[in-house]
């Protein structure tokens, strides 16, 4: 299935509900980008891949962000390596991470219209992660969403879960 804003945002409203407010899916996609950042300095020989996944759960989440704020976020494919992939990751996560908490802070003041803008650059910064790691945004989360729609989730009540690791109790 090739995922869209649209199909992400209503699975992940049906299934967690609608997120209570701009700010606190941000305050989730914070929690994705820690675990992508966590990737990156981790010592996994797959850490491309398990990177690039992350980076998809912030996309994810962005998109169910975008949905809120009413801004269509597009995902180009454009591929552009020119410096080690590491590196590269490095730098655009960290200036994502930087993004997500300025975003907050503009989501906060009600700013819809610049939020809208940062949303878009924040997106950018994580898709440009993947490509830099040879890796292709579109595939990524549709890999990322066919894993989500398979687990079993348990439900925060401000729109959001976190997933039940398969053999435990829910």
């Amino acid at each position: 299935m090739t995922e869209t804003q649209e199909t992400i945002t209503a699975w992940a409203n049906e299934t967690f509900g609608p997120i209570a407010s701009i700010e606190r899916g941000i305050t989730r996609a914070n929690l994705e980008m820690a675990e992508a950042l966590h990737e990156l300095t981790s010592d996994h020989d797959d850490w491309r891949e398990r990177l690039i996944a992350e980076c998809a759960d912030v996309l994810i989440v962005l998109a169910r962000v975008a949905s809120c704020a009413m801004e269509t976020v597009t995902i180009p494919t454009r591929s552009m390596i020119a410096f080690p992939a590491h590196t590269l990751a490095s730098h655009a996560l960290g200036v994502a991470n930087t993004e997500l908490a300025r975003l907050y802070l503009i989501a906060a003041e009600a700013n819809l219209p610049t939020t809208r803008v940062h949303i878009s650059y924040t997106w950018n910064k994580v898709k440009a992660v993947i490509e830099f790691l040879g890796g292709d945004a579109q595939a990524a989360i549709d890999a990322k969403m066919a894993i989500n729609r398979a687990r079993q989730w348990r439900r925060d009540g401000q729109g959001h879960a976190f997933h039940i690791p398969e053999g435990s109790a829910a």
